[in-house]
């Protein structure tokens, strides 16, 4: 059997570009479509776990906010799968070491703020809602000096990303005709409203435990202990983080980032409500919890520097340490539960 793929159509060759090399390599020594099946994602699964570690390692804030959530069940998962997401993540973390960089920098550079807008773009053409994290930019913008030439570089490099990708979406298939749905919103914006509330109130739960791990697509959960270390470990990281605060106070970076994180799940409420949900439904059909996994990354941007006292603190050690083992249960809970 032969492991031609390039006639395969969908989402945009962006979220699966590792795994393509890998099928493409293993062509060079088979044409058994099942060996290069799995090939590509074993591939896809290497490299994306060395590169988003490397990265992480490179980050010096906070570098252990990063390394739990990639360590959860769900996120390996992704990244050991032809899933587009596991792109996304990478795309993801790419994002927050080049705004890293930009924010210690003492002297503005336009290659990099370049580069940083570019995968935003790749990340928002894999999942359009994430679009509005390239407001990240405007963090460097400078209102002091508001007519300067990096002002000018920022918001026209920002304002062509937005252009090329309202031309991408408008040229993109659409997978269903929305203009019922849409026009419903717009004549009745206080319903919608409703329904994002409903689906807060009775889904949030759910988006949780698909957030930290589920089987497949049929969303089986894990081991109930999973969830009870995970979210123990969740407690922990708030307390180490509300103790490390000094004042709390709004700054630019702050303001900027979580309009961006609200944004983006406005737009996913949105764009499942349009192009999901079923006409007049009063719920949102179509969330799946690894859609928050970006906007969790990209909120810890916000986040506090933790103090040096509790990085040492014997118990926070033995967290980091045991925490990629609870993978060890997901398997242990997927073999239980298919064999």
């Amino acid at each position: 059997m032969s492991a031609k793929l390039g006639n395969l159509k969908g989402y945009p060759v962006s979220g699966y570009i590792f795994s393509k090399i890998g099928v493409n390599l293993s062509k060079i020594f088979t044409n058994n479509i099942f060996i290069s099946y799995y090939f590509g994602k074993i591939f896809n699964f290497l490299l994306l776990v060395f590169l988003v570690f490397y990265l992480i390692e490179k980050i010096k804030k906070n570098q252990y906010l990063y390394y739990i959530i990639l360590s959860l069940p769900m996120t390996l998962s992704l990244m050991s799968s032809y899933n587009q997401d596991s792109m996304l993540i990478f795309y993801t973390v790419t994002i927050i070491y080049i705004f890293s960089i930009l924010l210690d920098l003492n002297k503005f550079d336009k290659k990099k703020l370049f580069f940083l807008v570019i995968f935003i773009f790749l990340l928002s053409l894999g999942r359009p809602i994430y679009i509005s994290f390239i407001l990240l930019p405007f963090v460097f913008i400078n209102f002091e000096k508001i007519f300067s030439k990096k002002n000018y570089f920022i918001i026209s490099t920002v304002f062509l990303t937005v252009f090329l990708f309202c031309l991408f979406i408008y040229t993109y298939p659409a997978p269903n005709k929305i203009d019922g749905q849409l026009n419903y919103i717009i004549n009745n914006p206080f319903y919608f409203l409703k329904v994002i509330y409903n689906d807060i109130k009775l889904h949030t739960f759910t988006y949780y435990v698909q957030f930290i791990g589920v089987l497949g697509h049929i969303n089986i959960q894990l081991h109930k202990l999973i969830y009870i270390f995970v979210t123990l470990v969740f407690i922990l990281i708030s307390i180490f983080i509300f103790l490390s605060l000094k004042k709390i106070k709004i700054s630019k970076l702050i303001l900027i980032v979580t309009i961006s994180i609200i944004s983006s799940y406005i737009l996913l409420c949105i764009s499942q409500y349009l192009y999901f949900t079923s006409f007049k439904n009063i719920f949102i059909q179509g969330i799946a919890g690894r859609y928050f996994i970006p906007i969790a990354l990209i909120s810890f941007l916000i986040f506090p520097k933790i103090k040096q006292k509790y990085n040492n603190d014997n118990l926070f050690k033995f967290v980091l340490l045991f925490f990629p083992h609870i993978n060890f249960f997901s398997i242990i809970s997927a073999y239980n539960f298919f064999y």
